[in-house]
């Protein structure tokens, strides 16, 4: 009786042994796990932009990025600056489409600037706080390139030649934005919004060519958030001083003079019961042309405008 009482005991105290060290193991477990979620890096909003290389004295210039992030983003703040000595001006970016946000640096900072540094800042609401590096904006004036002897002997291209098969996408939506000339931004995302606008200098004839690259434009109706999209352009400046492009405004082709460096064109459109009107005037330099896009739009209800940049080389 002792005896089986004694092993009865000494089975209890294995039972009570065995779940004391079943107990522990899955403490160790439950802080070994909670070792390795705090070991996990905190994810920071991804700031996707095209740098802005060149812009013209005197004009605004538009600045998108496309933001991601694990969390909710908080706020996203342009800093731009004439001197890195001095502390950089601040302004809230607004969204402009699914994940895209913009903000303008101001023309009257511009006119007389030999350059704009700037950098972009997103946060989310975790606190976690994103910064692009600096980046350096060249502002020029048509009349900085210096003229140079007639090249181009050849016919310039049939016009839409070296044309992107792509087209844009639908308003509402980010077009491209994923990395170069804002495609974003892996094009250009710009996104690449550049300034634009007339600046008087002597006759240049360096200027015929095909030139590529992409446009951004936003479109804002009263009462409705702000949509971008952004598409690749194709123009043509021919040995005679004439400016043409398929892709300006999307389907339709349209064309100008040159007036030193400068020229104007517009058109319109009509799609989804919006009558658009726009106006592109763009200027040559170094090789580039960049410039500005403006323009109305009218609904049956509602009248908004239009905003925007492009760009493109040689």
């Amino acid at each position: 009786m002792f005896a089986a009482n004694l092993w009865d005991g000494d089975d209890e105290m294995s039972k009570s042994f065995s779940g004391r060290m079943a107990g522990g193991l899955w403490a160790l477990l439950g802080l070994a796990w909670l070792a390795g979620q705090g070991a996990k890096p905190v994810e920071a909003p991804q700031v996707t932009h095209d740098p802005i290389g060149v812009a013209l004295r005197g004009q605004p210039i538009t600045v998108l990025a496309q933001i991601s992030a694990a969390a909710p983003v908080k706020a996203v703040t342009l800093h731009y600056t004439l001197s890195k000595d001095a502390s950089p001006f601040k302004l809230a970016m607004q969204p402009a489409g699914p994940a895209l946000f913009t903000g303008t640096i101001p023309a009257a900072l511009l006119g007389s600037a030999a350059q704009v540094a700037y950098y972009i800042a997103a946060a989310d609401t975790r606190e976690v706080v994103t910064e692009t590096p600096w980046y350096t904006v060249q502002i020029k004036g048509a009349a900085d390139a210096p003229p140079a002897p007639l090249a181009i002997t050849t016919p310039a291209p049939a016009l839409g030649a070296a044309a992107s098969e792509s087209k844009g996408g639908a308003w509402g939506t980010t077009a491209l934005i994923a990395g170069g000339a804002a495609a974003v931004v892996g094009a250009g995302l710009y996104f690449a919004s550049r300034g634009g606008g007339s600046e008087g200098g002597g006759a240049v004839t360096n200027v015929q060519g095909t030139y590529t690259g992409s446009k951004t434009i936003t479109l804002t109706m009263p009462g409705q958030p702000a949509s971008s999209a952004t598409t690749p352009v194709t123009i043509i400046i021919d040995q005679s001083g004439n400016v043409y492009s398929d892709s300006l405004l999307d389907g339709h082709v349209i064309s100008g003079a040159m007036s030193g460096g400068n020229f104007s064109l517009s058109g319109s459109s009509s799609a989804s019961n919006l009558v658009s009107h726009y106006t592109f005037n763009g200027s040559v330099v170094d090789n580039r042309i960049v410039g500005t896009v403006s323009g109305s739009a009218q609904s049956p209800t509602n009248a908004g405008t239009y905003a925007g940049s492009f760009s493109a080389g040689k």
